[in-house]
């Protein structure tokens, strides 16, 4: 579990909880898990896009899914 929480603060700007001293090996381990992170967000974004959708043209859904996904992302 502790990898799995690793792997969602390596990759989003969530705030999970704080993990104290982590090496780098660990860091490296948490790999593993960053499929499972990326359909998580991938689920987020399909649902946030659908819910856009119902209230926005498809151009501007389109776009407020982007910036949630860089949000999301930390800016990268």
């Amino acid at each position: 579990m502790k990898r799995l929480l690793l792997a969602f603060q390596f990759l989003t700007i969530i705030p999970l909880r704080d993990m104290g001293d982590v090496s780098e090996k660990e860091i490296g381990k948490t790999t593993a898990f960053f499929p499972l992170v990326g359909a998580v967000q991938g689920t987020l974004l399909v649902i946030s896009s659908a819910l856009f959708l119902k209230a926005f043209p498809a151009e501007v859904s389109n776009g407020l899914t982007l910036l949630l996904m860089i949000i999301i992302n930390g800016g990268a």
